[in-house]
């Protein structure tokens, strides 16, 4: 199973190809006047719009974005303006207010299922409720957009602020343990009192955490848990409630994929093996896992198998390379050369490539037929 989840979260590609559609990032950069205060970098002797403009927004990086993204910006100043993407390194400090949460609604919204927003920010003057920030976390979730954070400034910013900084795994099976990994900033943290609790989609606390005083009003903070599915089958919305006395109540949503249905898997084997019968019978007994086992017989026969959870086994007549899309993942063995040997190598690489399927070389990537050989390298 642990071969199986590490394929699906992390496909390979079987070759070179070019992408035909790339992922969406929007950034929202903070312009308030306080971006314009001198306490960054490694000696405190940047501004916070210098610190990030040797960071996130050299010219190198931006490039970078924007060669591998679909990207869009937005400044916040005295209201949320969309700006053009070369225009994001000369972008100076210019208000005395940003709205941020209008900012940050605006890039979610405008962003497509699956898509990235970054916001670039020193948190101060800023002009956002608890309640509008909660609003546009339950929409960035619904939307399954993710909302990343770089902040600048003091190392101990007044009040007290959050970050997550992972989520792992980002989707777990039922029964599964996920840890996140947040950092807790401000002054308030240097006093006692201060505290984070991490609640389910329907306010109750999964678990709670006292922050003990730290002299430089910083600390780490990991929640680990088991993740429970969504009422209604999507995404599990978890949130980290950071609280400390004389001070607003910080919220950080945070999403995890609860995987209910059965993972699809079809295992070839051309050459069969006890590694690969142990794999086979450890995929079957998994009541999360859907397995379809093709082994190679003789003059050219194949054994084909179907193991769905809670049913008995079932013989099939074949496996249509035509139709992998049906599956999740793809393991191979040793002699599948018979299946996707020639031409029929395309096959592996439309799955990986346009179904966004995982493929496992359970046996190692050697392959006697040149363009099997290839698609696998």
């Amino acid at each position: 199973l642990v071969g199986v989840a590490a394929a699906l979260i992390n496909p390979v590609r079987p070759a070179p190809h070019q992408r035909t559609h790339r992922p969406a990032l929007a950034v929202v950069l903070d312009a308030s006047a306080s971006m314009g205060v001198r306490d960054a970098g490694p000696d405190g002797g940047l501004t916070r719009r210098e610190a990030l403009a040797r960071s996130a927004l050299a010219p190198g990086a931006v490039a970078s974005m924007a060669d591998r993204a679909e990207t869009r910006a937005w400044l916040i100043a005295d209201e949320p303006t969309p700006i053009a993407w070369r225009a994001l390194p000369d972008a100076a400090p210019a208000s005395n207010r940003s709205p941020i949460a209008d900012a940050v609604e605006r890039a979610v919204r405008s962003a497509p299922a699956g898509g990235r927003v970054l916001v670039l920010s020193d948190g101060a003057e800023t002009e956002a409720g608890a309640g509008s920030l909660a609003r546009i976390g339950d929409l960035a979730a619904a939307r399954r957009v993710r909302i990343d954070a770089i902040a600048v400034g003091s190392s101990s910013p007044a009040g007290l602020t959050a970050v997550i900084e992972s989520v792992t795994p980002a989707a777990v099976f039922p029964g599964q343990r996920a840890r996140i990994t947040l950092r807790a900033r401000g002054q308030a943290l240097t006093r006692p009192g201060a505290r984070a609790t991490l609640l389910d989609s329907a306010g109750r606390s999964v678990a709670a955490r006292a922050i003990a005083p730290a002299e430089h009003g910083e600390a780490a903070l990991t929640f680990e848990f088991t993740p429970e599915p969504a009422p209604d089958g999507g995404p599990a919305v978890y949130t980290v409630l950071m609280e400390a006395p004389g001070e607003p109540a910080q919220r950080r949503h945070v999403v995890v994929d609860v995987l209910t249905d059965a993972v699809r898997v079809a295992v070839f084997e051309g050459e069969p093996h006890w590694e690969t019968a142990f794999l086979l019978d450890a995929l079957i007994a998994d009541p999360l896992v859907d397995v379809t086992s093709v082994a190679a017989l003789t003059r050219g026969r194949d054994l084909v198998r179907r193991f769905a959870p809670g049913s008995a086994p079932a013989r099939m007549d074949t496996v249509e390379l035509e139709r992998l899309d049906e599956f999740d993942v793809v393991i191979l063995g040793r002699g599948v050369d018979r299946w996707f040997g020639g031409a029929r190598a395309a096959a592996l690489e439309r799955f990986v490539v346009e179904r966004g399927g995982g493929l496992l070389a359970a046996r190692g990537g050697d392959a006697q037929d040149s363009n099997l050989a290839r698609a696998l390298g």
